[in-house]
C-alpha cells in the first residue's frame, strides 16, 4: 500500500503545506487555497490516474475533518466525494480498491475517535491510542471486503502500520519537496532523497 499513491500520501503532504501557510498567511482561506495548490501539484506530480483521483477525494474528506475536529460531520463529505468519482469514473463502483478506500475513510472517521478515548483511558497512553486506533479502525471496516475478495482474514495489517506510520510522513514530504526542486536543484534533491534513504529500507 506504501509504493502506491493513497489518500495517507495526500493528507500528509496537504497537512504539511497547511502547517506551512500558518507562517506565511494569517488568513484561514490562503491557506486552504494554497493547501489545494499544492494538492493540484502532486496530482500532477503522480499523474491523475482514477486511483490518485479516488485518493485525493478521500484525502480531503479526512482533512476536513480533522480541521473541524468534528469527525462525523464529514460523512455528508465523505458521501459527496464517493458520488463525485463515481460520477466522472463510473467503473470505479467495481473497483475493488475503491470499496477499500471508503471503506477505510469511512471506519477513521466512525471508529477512530472512539477508539482512541477508549485505548488511551485504558492503557494511560495518548498518543499510543492515536497511533493503534487509526490502522485499527481502518482495518475493521475493510475486513469483509478483504475476505469477500480474498477468502484471507489477518491482523498483521495493524502492527505493520504501527510500525512503518512514524517514517512514513517524512518519506512523503521529503520525496515530494525532492521532486519538486529536482529540475532547478538536483543536487539538493539527491541529498534528500539519501536522507529517507535508510526509513524507506527501514520499511
Amino acid at each position: 500500500h506504501l509504493v502506491a499513491v493513497s489518500g495517507a500520501n495526500f493528507a500528509i503532504v496537504s497537512a504539511f503545506v497547511l502547517w506551512g501557510m500558518q507562517f506565511i498567511f494569517r488568513r484561514t482561506n490562503y491557506r486552504l487555497l494554497a493547501t489545494a495548490v499544492a494538492l493540484a501539484a502532486f496530482i500532477a506530480l503522480v499523474r491523475p490516474s482514477p486511483s490518485v483521483l479516488r485518493a485525493a477525494a478521500m484525502a480531503a474528506v479526512l482533512l476536513a475533518a480533522h480541521a473541524s475536529r468534528r469527525g462525523r460531520d464529514s460523512l455528508p463529505a465523505l458521501g459527496f466525494a464517493i458520488a463525485a468519482v463515481v460520477l466522472l469514473d463510473p467503473f470505479q463502483a467495481r473497483d475493488p480498491g475503491f470499496a477499500l478506500s471508503v471503506a477505510a475513510t469511512a471506519g477513521i472517521l466512525l471508529f477512530a475517535p472512539k477508539l482512541e478515548i477508549y485505548l488511551s483511558e485504558k492503557f494511560g497512553h495518548e498518543k499510543l491510542a492515536q497511533v493503534i486506533a487509526i490502522p485499527l479502525s481502518a482495518t475493521i471496516m475493510c475486513t469483509p471486503i478483504i475476505l469477500a475478495i480474498s477468502g484471507l482474514f489477518s491482523l498483521v495489517s495493524i502492527p505493520a502500520n504501527v510500525l512503518a506510520g512514524p517514517v512514513v510522513a517524512p518519506i512523503t514530504i521529503v520525496g515530494f519537496v525532492a521532486a519538486i526542486i529536482s529540475p532547478i536543484f538536483p543536487g539538493v534533491s539527491h541529498i534528500l532523497l539519501l536522507l529517507i534513504k535508510p526509513l524507506a529500507i527501514f520499511i
